[in-house]
Protein backbone atom coordinates (compact mmCIF):
# COMPACT_ATOMS: atom_id res chain seq x y z
CA UNK A 1 0.00 0.00 0.00
CA UNK A 2 1.40 3.75 -0.81
CA UNK A 3 1.62 6.15 1.66
CA UNK A 4 -1.62 8.03 0.78
CA UNK A 5 -3.88 4.64 1.50
CA UNK A 6 -1.50 3.73 4.76
CA UNK A 7 0.45 7.04 6.80
CA UNK A 8 3.85 5.97 8.70
CA UNK A 9 1.81 6.88 11.70
CA UNK A 10 -1.24 4.31 11.14
CA UNK A 11 1.71 1.42 10.20
CA UNK A 12 3.67 2.34 13.31
CA UNK A 13 0.66 1.91 15.24
CA UNK A 14 -0.59 -1.06 13.21
CA UNK A 15 3.08 -2.48 13.81
CA UNK A 16 3.10 -2.07 17.77
CA UNK A 17 -0.04 -3.64 18.34
CA UNK A 18 1.09 -6.60 16.14
CA UNK A 19 4.05 -6.62 18.07
CA UNK A 20 2.15 -6.62 21.20
CA UNK A 21 5.88 -4.34 22.57
CA UNK A 22 7.49 -7.44 22.03
CA UNK A 23 9.68 -5.92 18.58
CA UNK A 24 10.31 -2.97 17.91
CA UNK A 25 9.93 -1.27 14.21
CA UNK A 26 13.93 -1.25 13.33
CA UNK A 27 13.79 -5.06 14.55
CA UNK A 28 10.34 -5.78 11.95
CA UNK A 29 11.83 -3.63 9.42
CA UNK A 30 15.51 -5.41 9.23
CA UNK A 31 13.40 -8.88 9.30
CA UNK A 32 11.33 -8.12 6.72
CA UNK A 33 14.07 -6.43 4.37
CA UNK A 34 16.03 -10.06 5.13
CA UNK A 35 12.65 -12.12 4.17
CA UNK A 36 12.54 -10.23 0.87
CA UNK A 37 15.96 -10.42 0.21
CA UNK A 38 15.56 -14.25 0.65
CA UNK A 39 12.93 -14.15 -1.92
CA UNK A 40 14.71 -12.51 -4.56
CA UNK A 41 12.06 -9.87 -3.71
CA UNK A 42 9.16 -11.82 -5.55
CA UNK A 43 6.36 -10.76 -3.66
CA UNK A 44 3.23 -10.29 -6.56
CA UNK A 45 3.26 -13.46 -7.81
CA UNK A 46 0.30 -14.17 -9.96
CA UNK A 47 -2.47 -16.11 -8.55
CA UNK A 48 -4.99 -18.60 -10.69
CA UNK A 49 -7.58 -16.17 -10.79
CA UNK A 50 -4.58 -13.26 -11.76
CA UNK A 51 -3.97 -16.07 -15.06
CA UNK A 52 -7.76 -16.47 -15.82
CA UNK A 53 -8.39 -12.72 -15.77
CA UNK A 54 -5.84 -12.08 -18.22
CA UNK A 55 -6.36 -14.75 -20.47
CA UNK A 56 -10.39 -13.68 -20.75
CA UNK A 57 -9.00 -10.18 -21.73
CA UNK A 58 -8.29 -10.73 -25.39
CA UNK A 59 -11.52 -9.51 -27.82
CA UNK A 60 -12.71 -12.68 -29.24
CA UNK A 61 -14.23 -12.58 -32.81
CA UNK A 62 -16.55 -15.37 -32.85
CA UNK A 63 -18.29 -13.70 -29.25
CA UNK A 64 -19.26 -10.98 -30.91
CA UNK A 65 -21.88 -9.88 -27.79
CA UNK A 66 -19.14 -11.04 -25.33
CA UNK A 67 -21.96 -13.45 -23.70
CA UNK A 68 -19.63 -16.38 -23.93
CA UNK A 69 -16.81 -14.82 -22.27
CA UNK A 70 -18.55 -13.47 -19.38
CA UNK A 71 -20.70 -16.61 -19.07
CA UNK A 72 -16.84 -18.74 -19.42
CA UNK A 73 -14.88 -16.42 -16.81
CA UNK A 74 -17.62 -16.72 -14.44
CA UNK A 75 -17.83 -20.51 -14.43
CA UNK A 76 -14.35 -20.92 -14.57
CA UNK A 77 -14.42 -18.61 -11.32
CA UNK A 78 -16.34 -21.22 -9.87
CA UNK A 79 -14.21 -24.18 -10.93
CA UNK A 80 -10.94 -22.31 -9.46
CA UNK A 81 -12.80 -21.90 -6.12
CA UNK A 82 -13.66 -25.52 -6.40
CA UNK A 83 -10.05 -25.92 -6.48
CA UNK A 84 -9.25 -23.92 -3.54
CA UNK A 85 -10.85 -26.47 -1.43
CA UNK A 86 -9.07 -29.09 -2.58
CA UNK A 87 -6.02 -29.30 -1.60
CA UNK A 88 -4.21 -31.21 -4.51
CA UNK A 89 -5.95 -29.17 -7.30
CA UNK A 90 -4.15 -26.22 -6.12
CA UNK A 91 -1.04 -26.54 -3.95
CA UNK A 92 1.87 -27.83 -6.58
CA UNK A 93 0.39 -30.34 -8.91
CA UNK A 94 -0.52 -27.73 -11.79
CA UNK A 95 1.32 -24.74 -12.87
CA UNK A 96 -1.10 -21.71 -11.74
CA UNK A 97 -1.22 -20.49 -15.70
CA UNK A 98 -2.37 -23.91 -16.45
CA UNK A 99 -4.71 -24.04 -13.87
CA UNK A 100 -6.41 -21.19 -14.55
CA UNK A 101 -6.40 -22.14 -18.31
CA UNK A 102 -8.16 -25.41 -17.72
CA UNK A 103 -10.75 -24.18 -15.85
CA UNK A 104 -11.79 -21.68 -18.53
CA UNK A 105 -11.09 -24.58 -21.24
CA UNK A 106 -13.62 -26.60 -19.02
CA UNK A 107 -16.04 -23.76 -19.01
CA UNK A 108 -15.76 -23.36 -22.27
CA UNK A 109 -16.34 -27.37 -23.02
CA UNK A 110 -19.60 -26.79 -20.77
CA UNK A 111 -20.92 -24.03 -22.50
CA UNK A 112 -20.47 -25.83 -25.69
CA UNK A 113 -23.02 -28.20 -25.24
CA UNK A 114 -25.38 -25.27 -26.60
CA UNK A 115 -25.21 -25.37 -30.35
CA UNK A 116 -25.17 -21.99 -30.86
CA UNK A 117 -22.58 -21.54 -28.37
CA UNK A 118 -20.54 -24.12 -30.13
CA UNK A 119 -18.34 -22.08 -32.79
CA UNK A 120 -17.01 -19.78 -30.40
CA UNK A 121 -16.30 -21.80 -27.88
CA UNK A 122 -13.90 -24.19 -29.94
CA UNK A 123 -12.37 -20.89 -31.38
CA UNK A 124 -11.68 -19.51 -27.81
CA UNK A 125 -10.30 -22.91 -26.48
CA UNK A 126 -7.98 -21.89 -29.90
CA UNK A 127 -7.14 -18.89 -28.37
CA UNK A 128 -6.83 -19.81 -25.60
CA UNK A 129 -4.04 -22.43 -26.65
CA UNK A 130 -1.82 -19.32 -27.85
CA UNK A 131 -2.27 -17.70 -24.84
CA UNK A 132 -1.14 -20.30 -22.77
CA UNK A 133 1.70 -20.39 -24.95
CA UNK A 134 3.04 -17.08 -24.03
CA UNK A 135 3.27 -17.63 -20.70
CA UNK A 136 5.82 -20.58 -21.99
CA UNK A 137 3.11 -23.35 -20.88
CA UNK A 138 3.22 -24.55 -24.92
CA UNK A 139 4.70 -27.60 -23.77
CA UNK A 140 2.14 -28.33 -20.95
CA UNK A 141 -0.46 -29.63 -23.26
CA UNK A 142 -0.99 -32.85 -21.77
CA UNK A 143 -0.59 -31.23 -18.04
CA UNK A 144 -3.37 -28.79 -18.93
CA UNK A 145 -5.39 -31.88 -20.05
CA UNK A 146 -4.93 -33.62 -17.23
CA UNK A 147 -6.30 -30.54 -15.19
CA UNK A 148 -9.07 -29.57 -17.09
CA UNK A 149 -10.05 -33.31 -16.70
CA UNK A 150 -9.50 -33.03 -12.34
CA UNK A 151 -11.26 -29.74 -12.56
CA UNK A 152 -14.43 -31.48 -13.94
CA UNK A 153 -14.31 -34.43 -12.25
CA UNK A 154 -14.08 -32.54 -9.30
CA UNK A 155 -16.90 -30.48 -10.41
CA UNK A 156 -19.07 -33.81 -10.99
CA UNK A 157 -18.06 -35.19 -7.51
CA UNK A 158 -18.96 -32.16 -5.55
CA UNK A 159 -22.29 -31.90 -7.82
CA UNK A 160 -22.85 -35.60 -6.98
CA UNK A 161 -22.44 -35.44 -3.72
CA UNK A 162 -19.07 -37.27 -3.33
CA UNK A 163 -16.81 -34.98 -2.23
CA UNK A 164 -13.58 -35.41 -4.22
CA UNK A 165 -12.70 -36.69 -6.69
CA UNK A 166 -10.76 -39.51 -6.47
Amino acid sequence: AGAAEFPACQRRRVLAHLAQGHVDEPTILETERAVLVRLGFGVGVPTPLSFLRELTMRPRGKDLDGVVTALALELAIFFLGLCLFEPAMEYGRFPQCVLAGAALSGALRVLEEDPSRAGACAHMREDLQQDLASYGAHSLEACMAECEEAILELWSAQAGGRGAAS
